[in-house]
């Protein structure tokens, strides 16, 4: 395990440390991770081609498209696969153990960013992955306290990939900030496991309110992907999205409305944190790309807290009215 200074730090030197630069030309990437990557690389001047899989892709889709690549790129190599599991609150990146076996087999290595199910509810490395990536700075801390990153992999991973990149480059993280995040780690599943419970309520109640047009829970059985969830996450998740009908300006009545919910881009947090995905974690891409992924002016990602969950349901209930 290799613990860094920041959460996307630990995904790029997962990247870097997977591949081989000079004979490296084509790479895979789940949509979740398109964000900030293509930009990253495209600065530093790598000549690294993202190709993004929809979040609902079959097993038989990442088959035919693995096997596309190999027949197309003959001299080159599909060095990683990059996941992410509940991309946003928006959908559930298929990490299964099929894709783990065609990523194999392509001779990838498929690394998973296990941030939005964490560890309590998802173990990634029992299903076949070969790396865990964890901004540190959300459920870990849970206090908005520090920020940090985690690189889980196997030992020889760590030590012969991850420990040099770190003694030449230098992002590790402070004692102190380590210190704080080891803490954190003694509360986590407490922690995940009330915001969890808090979460499935809070969908439960919107997915019945009549100013939302559209609802993603993970834990509910209407989620497009459920049978995926049942399959390898022992629960739902601290995140819900859901869509009011209006555009930005209903979307922005809601959050200003909100008395508990703090407006932020962070999650996991003990005090309930409210994004608008479209103007901040997802601003950066055009307006179809963001349709592609579900997220539309109207959509709201909701990180529940440690707040009751009747105190939050109230919030939403009364936001919801200026929608």
């Amino acid at each position: 395990m290799g613990w860094l200074y920041q959460g996307l730090l630990v995904a790029a030197l997962a990247f870097l440390a997977s591949v081989a630069v000079g004979n490296l030309h084509d790479n895979l990437a789940a949509r979740g991770l398109k964000l900030g990557f293509d930009f990253l690389w495209q600065e530093a001047g790598f000549e690294i081609a993202f190709h993004l899989i929809p979040y609902t892709a079959s097993d038989n889709y990442w088959r035919v498209f693995l096997i596309g690549i190999t027949n197309t790129l003959l001299v080159t190599v599909l060095a990683i696969v990059f996941s992410t599991i509940l991309g946003f609150a928006v959908g559930i990146a298929q990490q299964r153990d099929a894709v783990g076996a065609l990523a194999h087999r392509g001779g990838a290595r498929l690394i998973v960013d296990n941030v939005f199910a964490t560890p309590i509810w998802q173990r990634p490395l029992a299903l076949g992955a070969d790396v865990v990536v964890y901004s540190a700075t959300k459920h870990i801390d849970g206090q908005g306290r520090c920020l940090g990153g985690v690189i889980l992999s196997s030992r020889d991973f760590i030590q012969e990939h991850i420990h040099t990149f770190l003694r030449q480059t230098g992002p590790s993280m402070s004692p102190f900030n380590a210190w704080v995040l080891l803490k954190g780690l003694e509360t986590l599943s407490i922690r995940v496991k009330a915001q969890t419970e808090s979460a499935a309520a809070i969908a439960d109640a919107l997915a019945a309110h009549p100013k939302v047009s559209r609802l993603i829970y993970p834990g509910r059985a209407d989620h497009p992907q459920a049978a995926t969830v049942t399959k390898q996450m022992r629960g739902g998740s601290t995140l819900v999205g859901f869509e009011v009908e209006g555009g930005k300006a209903a979307a922005f009545r809601v959050l200003n409305a909100l008395k508990l919910a703090r407006i932020s881009n962070n999650l996991g947090d003990a005090k309930s944190i409210v994004t608008h995905p479209a103007t901040t974690t997802h601003q950066r891409l055009t307006p179809e790309a963001r349709a592609e992924l579900g997220i539309s002016e109207g959509f709201i990602r909701f990180s529940a807290g440690l707040e009751h969950k009747d105190d939050l349901i109230e919030d939403l209930t009364a936001a919801l009215e200026k929608a």
